[in-house]
């Protein structure tokens, strides 16, 4: 089975919940049910369907006569104001009454001055107004709510003015039924009155009568009206008159044999009327004999059928598009689990025929799948414990090849019999991608080795493993000295190959158990373990040796060496990043050693003593609020307009001055102190867009804070929204939440229910610095996420390294797919900003644009006042 998006990108579950829904309109169209009733469960089926990305509201109103006002006849969580507000709406009123005036969708992504019937407090959102039209007129609309900042998309009011055309079949049929009704109270008069059936008869039905060669001898005010001729027109004339040519020689042929042999002839006919429009009707020929038993006329009593025959017509439609979807669906009965219905997309990537597929079950072509298991596997949802339940597995086809696929399956319990229905992605292309993101992110482009997050990874196993086996750990970090001249001299490419021979040379001299890794640009790290000091000092002495060679490139000698800092678990730190940082301070002392090379020791401590202070320091200023935001704008690179900022933290101690971010947030991270940092952050930024607001100016779209790790890991930074946003009476979507990857990854659970519970607090969410961790989009698609956020270091290798580029193009195109908005920072130059435009990113932020300042700054030079 198979899921996911097809290749033209439709997301994974849209054609079975399509499926679904039908389903379920299907039931409600025969349900014989008011038609107030009808509307209200196919509004609730349609607010259900979660790839349309509607608010949980809206509302159907019908068309009254004769001022083409409407008339809200049903709704879904409008709320008492909006309910009273719009219980009648004049025609080309709000956007409503705009879209029965002028039959076409209306769309907004917010409110906007088509919003006449709005009052204070209105919660922000955007609308589609879809007409309801039947035989071309405007009968109703059909109003759904939207996020703000919700942007058109085709797709989604394709899909909803298909619905709206069931909503008219079903708003059409009702009044079909009224008719009837009064049909049968006349002829119920019409026998109290002893009126005869064929008067009764007549009037109701569309009557006609014709010689035995087909001239039209007779017909009623019924079939006039249904055909567009007069009567005049129609007597003394051929009843081929109505021909609509829809139907072949054989049909005729068959008709007439049928009737001339004096038997009753019953079946579906397509007529032509006068203007040229089909329409259908339902037929009783029936031939009239005389008195010697030849006969002399025809009979033919019809019921209009036109409006069944159209329903008909666009069910058959769904069905072929499911049918021919690329998407693999399967229903199959919920007893026997033998398939019921497999469409082409399946039959075709499986191999078999609709025959032979329809006497399999799922065990046939999931080779993990025993019965017994599959039954295991589907019990929650027969047991009602889920809603949909999603897996990956293997297919196997009819030649015995595999492919991967997800499988999302749902259980009609309310069908007759009950049914499975599953819609199946092959996900071998997605497999692919996920493999080459895990690649780039995992590992050095340029020489294959490990990169800085692998290597904490392993460095942390590593250290884990020390501990349970009692043995030491040992970190090597390595800098080329005077690379920096091969890069100024020669340039990166042969910087490149300098760094690629290097890494050869290293690797040749350890053993597999040890890890080398390149961290930075002329940065490499070796882990090894249980080993003695004389052994490690034996190391160095290896890795010094193979770099006394120089590197040839190109025809140039490159002599090179290196400065080699060593700290030890667990004698320095039982912590990765902190085993690191101290093997970092060592290589930085050992560059001013004859040997090139230090062990970490306490003399190296006013590092950690800075960082001591640094910590102090802020928990002062984090007291007596002399902590500040500064403000950076990020923009649409389509219009070049302010979508919002971003709110960044800035400190100037009394004494130190400007303490940058990048010194003290990680001493913040280490001491706990990222909770207290991050509530007054958030109360600040609050407190910010309140100020803007009394100051006249309009609103910012977005302002981004950043959350740290630590804040995920309770429900206390919801709180610190609720009070925050509530104290400063903040706007739903004013703020955007900004979280980093790496910080999603520790209990990524725990963080996935975190940022659920704020996107449902009405706030957006942007994955920061995007590259830098784990950089799994499709790890991120199960995290409730808006927008991703491209790290600087892309961006400002973007013009200059083809591997970068292809990252970043294949980084962007990836999260558009799952519905994300790409923002690139640290834009600097124009020439960046045109090629991030021409990959579709959507935003940029960065010094080309503005840097961050203060609120006053930022309000005069990027904000508008608004009108009074």
């Amino acid at each position: 089975m198979n899921s996911r998006a097809t290749p033209e990108g439709k997301p994974v579950e849209k054609v079975l919940e399509n499926s679904a829904l039908l389903h379920r309109l299907l039931r409600i169209v025969m349900n014989e049910t008011s038609l107030e009733r009808q509307l209200q469960q196919a509004l609730d089926e349609l607010l259900k369907v979660s790839w349309l990305s509607l608010l949980p509201k809206g509302g159907v109103f019908l068309v009254e006569e004769p001022d083409k006002s409407l008339r809200l006849v049903v709704e879904k969580n409008l709320g008492p104001q909006i309910i009273a507000m719009c219980a009648q709406v004049r025609s080309g009123h709000c956007l409503c009454g705009r879209a029965a005036q002028t039959a076409t969708v209306q769309h907004a992504s917010s409110v906007d001055h088509r919003h006449e019937n709005c009052f204070d407090g209105m919660e922000a959102h955007g609308h589609y107004n879809v007409p309801i039209i039947a035989d071309g007129n405007v009968i109703g609309v059909l109003v759904l709510y939207l996020s703000d900042g919700h942007k058109r998309d085709e797709v989604e009011i394709e899909f909803l003015v298909s619905f709206s055309e069931i909503l008219a079949l079903l708003i059409t049929a009702k009044d079909r039924e009224h008719s009837v009704g009064v049909a049968q109270e006349k002829l119920r008069e019409a026998h109290s009155e002893t009126n005869s059936l064929m008067a009764t008869i007549r009037e109701h039905t569309l009557f006609s009568q014709t010689d035995r060669d087909g001239m039209i001898t007779d017909v009623n005010d019924a079939f006039c009206q249904a055909s567009g001729y007069s009567r005049e027109e129609l007597l003394a004339t051929k009843h081929n008159l109505l021909k609509s040519g829809i139907h072949p020689p054989e049909f005729w042929k068959s008709f007439w044999s049928t009737i001339l042999a004096g038997q009753a002839w019953r079946g579906e006919i397509c007529d032509r009327r006068k203007d040229g429009n089909l329409f259908w009707v339902d037929t009783i020929v029936m031939p009239i004999c005389g008195l010697y038993g030849s006969i002399e006329r025809f009979l033919s009593i019809r019921f209009d059928i036109t409006e069944r025959k159209q329903t008909e017509a666009k069910l058959s439609r769904i069905g072929r598009i499911l049918d021919d979807s690329s998407n693999e669906l399967y229903v199959m009965d919920a007893e026997t689990l033998k398939y019921t219905l497999v469409n082409r997309g399946a039959r075709e990537n499986l191999g078999y025929s609709a025959d032979e597929v329809c006497d399999m079950t799922p065990v046939d072509i999931i080779p993990e799948f025993a019965r017994d298991k599959l039954v295991a596997k589907i019990g929650p949802l027969v047991r009602r414990e889920i809603d949909k339940l999603t897996f990956e597995t293997v297919h196997q086809r009819k030649d015995g090849s595999v492919y991967p696929a997800e499988v999302n399956l749902q259980y009609a319990a309310g069908e007759q019999p009950p049914i499975f229905v599953a819609i199946v992605q092959d996900i071998t292309e997605r497999k692919a991608n996920d493999a080459h993101i895990h690649q780039i992110a995992f590992y050095d482009s340029l020489t294959g080795l490990a990169n800085r997050p692998l290597t904490l990874d392993r460095l942390r196993q590593t250290l884990a493993r020390g501990e349970r086996a009692s043995i030491n750990v040992w970190l090597l970090f390595l800098d080329l000295d005077r690379f920096k001249e091969i890069n100024d001299t020669c340039g990166h490419a042969v910087g490149d190959k300098v760094l690629i021979e290097i890494a050869h040379r290293f690797q040749s001299i350890l053993r597999k158990s040890e890890t080398l890794a390149r961290i930075g640009g002329d940065e490499f790290v070796i882990i090894i373990e249980n080993v003695s000091d004389a052994q490690v000092v034996d190391l160095i002495e290896r890795l010094n040796s193979c770099l006394s060679s120089p590197v040839i490139v190109e025809g140039k000698t490159h002599n090179l060496a290196a400065s080699i800092g060593v700290a030890q678990y667990p004698k320095d730190s039982s912590l990765s990043e902190e085993l690191l940082q101290l093997a970092d301070i060592a290589m930085y002392e050992a560059k001013s050693t004859a040997t090139h090379y230090r062990f970490y020791d306490a003399s190296m401590k006013s590092a950690i003593a800075r960082s001591r202070d640094i910590a102090e320091r802020l928990a002062l200023a984090l007291t007596e609020d002399r902590l500040a935001l500064h403000y950076q704008p990020f923009i649409d690179l389509e219009t070049g307009q302010l979508l919002g900022a971003e709110a960044l933290l800035r400190w100037n101690d009394p004494d130190w001055g400007n303490v940058g971010p990048f010194e003290f947030i990680p001493v913040a991270e280490k001491r706990g102190m990222m909770s207290d940092i991050g509530e007054w952050v958030i109360g600040r930024a609050c407190r910010q867009l309140k100020q803007w607001q009394d100051a006249g100016y309009n609103r910012l779209g977005h302002l981004a804070v950043n959350v740290a790790a630590s804040q995920l890991e309770t429900d206390t930074i919801l709180h610190h929204i609720d009070s925050s946003m509530e104290r400063h009476e903040t706007p739903q979507g004013a703020l955007q939440i900004e979280i980093t990857e790496s910080s999603m990854m520790a209990d990524p659970g725990r963080a996935a229910e975190i940022l659920r519970n704020i996107k449902d607090r009405g706030l957006s969410i942007a994955i920061d610095d995007f590259g830098t961790g784990y950089s799994s989009l499709a790890y991120l698609k199960g995290f409730a996420t808006d927008k991703l956020k491209i790290d600087m270091s892309f961006v400002r290798d973007l013009l200059e390294d083809s591997n970068t580029h292809a990252i970043v193009s294949a980084t962007i195109a990836m999260a558009h797919n799952l519905g994300l908005v790409v923002l690139a920072e640290g834009v600097e130059t124009q020439e960046q900003a045109v090629r991030l435009h021409e990959l579709n990113c959507d935003q940029a932020q960065g010094y080309l644009f503005g840097r961050a300042i203060p609120s006053d700054e930022f309000a005069t030079t990027w904000l508008k006042k608004s009108p009074m």
